[in-house]
C-alpha cells in the first residue's frame, strides 16, 4: 500500500490595511517628506548651492534678498532705482566714505519710477531705513517707460509683501520648498541651462552691497551713434516725451518716505554725451525731465543732486551710452560721497 506523502499547508500571512488608513499612512509618508525637504532647504549650507529663492522676481532682486537674509542687521541706507543705478553706484565705497552709514544697491534693472515706488514701499515696511538714495535720469521719465511691462505690480509675492493676502505669495514667502520648486521648474526647457549660467553670472557680478560691477567698457565711442545697431537705444530715446505718470510715481515716493520718516535724496545719474544724437532735441528734451522733476522736489523739500558736467567723465567709464561699468561707477559714487553730508540731516 503506497503511501502519500505528508504536507504541511499554512495559510498566507495576509496582512492588509483598511483603504482609508492606506490613504493616511501614505499622506503621512508624504507630509514627512515635505518636512524633511523643508528642513533641508533651510539650511544655509544647502541655500548656498542652489540657485536663487523662486520669487517670480527678476535674477538681480532675486540675489539681493538672498544677500540680504543673510545680514546679521538690517541696511539703515538703501540704494534704489534702475538699470543704471544697479551698475552705476557702489554702496560700500559710499559707506567707506561717509561714517556711520550702511547702504545697500537694492536697485532692479528694468522698471520705471511709479514700478519704483511698489520697491520703496516694500522696503520701507520690511527694513525700516533711515535713509532711501534714489538715482534717476533723463530715461526714466520718458513716455516709453510708460511701455515696460507691469510685473511688479501682479507678482504674487510682492502684493503679499504689501498687505495683499493670495495664497501662492503666502507660500511662497513661508516655504523654502516651493521657492526651489520655483526657481528650477523650467529645468527641462533647452534654455534652462543657459538661463542658469546668466543668474551665475549676476551671482558673480553683485557683490555684499548689492552693487553691480559692471566689467563691460563700451568701444563705439569712436565712430557715430548708429541707430541700425543700437534700434533700441534709439526707439526709446528718440521723440522723448516727458511722462506725467511717472512723475506721480515719484510724488508717491516723496510721500511713502515722509510717512515712514525716512530721508529721501534723488541723484541724477549721467548718460554719455553721444546719446544726445538719439534725442530730437537735447537741449529741450533734457529741459522737459530736468524742470518738472526738480519744481517737484524742491516743492516737497526733497534734495536734487545733480551733475555739474556729465561730459567729464571719460569714455572708459562707460558701458555703453547710458551706464557707467564699474570703473565709471567708482568715479560716479566719490562725487555722490562728497556731495550727500551737506543734504544729509542727524539721525
Amino acid at each position: 500500500m503506497l503511501s502519500r506523502p505528508f504536507r504541511l499547508r499554512t495559510a498566507a500571512l495576509d496582512v492588509s490595511l483598511p483603504f482609508g488608513k492606506t490613504l493616511a499612512l501614505a499622506l503621512l509618508y508624504l507630509v514627512l517628506a515635505l518636512l524633511l525637504a523643508e528642513f533641508a532647504l533651510r539650511q544655509p549650507a544647502v541655500q548656498a548651492r542652489l540657485l536663487p529663492p523662486g520669487r517670480l522676481l527678476p535674477a538681480a532682486m532675486e540675489i539681493k534678498l538672498r544677500l540680504l537674509a543673510e545680514r546679521s542687521q538690517p541696511p539703515d541706507c538703501f540704494v534704489l532705482g534702475s538699470s543704471v543705478v544697479n551698475s552705476g553706484i557702489h554702496a560700500a565705497q559710499l559707506n567707506q566714505s561717509l561714517a556711520g552709514l550702511d547702504c545697500f544697491n537694492f536697485s532692479v534693472p528694468d522698471i520705471t519710477i511709479r514700478q519704483q515706488a511698489v520697491i520703496v514701499q516694500f522696503v520701507l515696511r520690511q527694513y525700516n531705513p533711515r535713509l532711501i538714495i534714489l538715482g534717476t535720469y533723463i530715461g526714466d521719465f520718458n513716455t516709453r517707460s510708460d511701455e515696460q511691462t507691469a510685473w511688479i505690480h501682479t507678482t504674487p509675492w510682492l502684493l503679499y509683501q504689501r498687505g495683499v493676502f493670495n495664497p501662492q505669495g503666502w507660500l511662497i514667502e513661508h516655504s523654502a520648498f516651493y521657492r526651489a520648486i520655483l526657481a528650477y521648474r523650467g529645468w527641462a526647457r533647452h534654455s534652462f541651462a543657459t538661463e542658469s549660467t546668466d543668474v551665475q553670472t549676476a551671482l558673480a557680478q553683485i557683490g555684499p552691497d548689492g552693487s553691480n560691477r559692471n566689467p563691460g567698457q563700451y568701444s563705439r565711442f569712436h565712430l557715430p551713434p548708429d541707430p541700425a545697431l543700437e534700434q533700441g537705444l534709439y526707439n526709446f530715446f528718440n521723440a522723448y516725451a516727458f511722462s506725467a505718470d511717472e512723475l506721480a510715481g515719484l510724488d508717491t515716493i516723496v510721500e511713502l518716505a515722509a510717512a515712514h520718516s525716512a530721508q529721501l535724496v534723488v541723484v541724477e545719474l549721467p548718460f554719455h554725451a553721444s546719446l544726445n544724437a538719439y534725442l530730437d532735441d537735447p537741449a529741450g528734451d533734457y529741459a522737459s525731465f530736468e524742470q518738472p522733476v526738480a519744481g517737484a522736489l524742491a516743492a516737497a523739500g526733497i534734495p536734487f543732486l545733480q551733475l555739474p558736467d556729465w561730459p567729464s567723465l571719460p569714455d572708459e567709464a562707460w558701458a555703453n551710452r547710458n551706464h557707467l561699468n564699474g570703473y565709471g561707477a567708482d568715479l560716479y559714487t566719490q562725487w555722490l560721497a562728497d556731495e550727500l553730508p551737506v543734504t544729509l540731516t542727524a539721525p
